[in-house]
Parts: structure tokens; C-alpha cells; sequence
């Protein structure tokens, strides 16, 4: 019978607790400071090209974040 007891016990103790921690709002993200960046257009479409043309393309980069935008590397695909 203890036995019994204790287990109903800790089940209304652990539903309880899950409860309240349902219940409670988790603070609120902080942002933080980041670059944001906006391509007018990602794409050119140049038609039909024959082997050995050289291209050229124009994008427009807008950084709209608060940090400075980085490109590390960039590669045609």
C-alpha cells in the first residue's frame, strides 16, 4: 500500500511540475548584430552562349544589417 501511495504521490508532484513549466514563458531572444544582404536580381540570363564567350554580369548587393557583409570567396555555377 505504501508503495502504491509514494507512486501517486510522485506522478501528481511530476504532473505538477510539468504544469507549471508549461505554463511559464521563455524570456524573449536577444538579436544579435548581423549583417543582412539583398540581391536585386540573382540570376542573368544570357541566351544561347557558344563555348569560349566571356560573360559579364552585374548584381546589385544591398546590405541592409547592422554589421558589415564579408564575402569570403565567390564562384561561378
Amino acid at each position: 500500500m505504501r508503495v502504491e501511495v509514494f507512486s501517486m504521490a510522485l506522478a501528481v508532484a511530476l504532473a505538477a511540475a510539468g504544469g507549471a513549466a508549461a505554463q511559464s514563458t521563455p524570456p524573449a531572444p536577444t538579436a544579435k548584430p548581423a549583417p543582412i544582404l539583398h540581391v536585386k536580381s540573382a540570376t542573368v540570363d544570357a541566351g544561347e552562349v557558344r563555348p569560349g564567350t566571356i560573360l559579364e554580369g552585374k548584381f546589385i548587393f544591398t546590405n541592409s544589417g547592422d554589421r558589415p557583409v564579408k564575402i569570403l570567396k565567390a564562384a561561378p555555377s
